[in-house]
């Protein structure tokens, strides 16, 4: 997923229109602001910013700023960590975006509202795994 997601691959909105689905718009479920790319989808999105702030006060990190999904996964080395918090750092984000991602997909097929604070819940739990 995270590969799919650096390489713009995931089927998004965006993507979904670019291979000819009609799709009535392309605005990302979380926010309701921009178009839902993977881009958007998990860095610019306000809704996974909130993620991503509450995830960086969790690991007692400054504030996690990225541009593209590329950012977040080059993230656990530019910290210069030990390897062993490097390694737990970096599956955090790669937890943290599948749970992002799992909140799109329950807004779009579900029809669910999701919380930050629940999405963040998920993270931690699934973290400790």
């Amino acid at each position: 997923m995270a590969r799919q997601a650096k390489q713009d691959r995931l089927p998004t909105r965006v993507e979904m229109r670019k291979r000819g689905m009609k799709l009535q718009d392309v605005l990302c479920p979380l926010c309701g602001d921009g178009s839902e790319s993977s881009c958007h989808l998990f860095t610019a999105c306000s809704f996974a910013m909130e993620v991503w702030a509450r995830v960086a006060s969790w690991c007692k990190l400054a504030s996690i700023y990225a541009f593209e999904v590329r950012d977040l996964l080059l993230l656990p080395k530019d910290l210069k960590m030990r390897k062993q918090k490097t390694r737990t750092m970096h599956g955090i984000i790669l937890t943290t975006l599948w749970n992002i991602l799992i909140a799109r997909n329950e807004s779009i097929f579900q029809w669910k509202t999701n919380k930050v604070v629940d999405v963040v819940a998920k993270i931690k739990a699934s973290s400790f795994f």
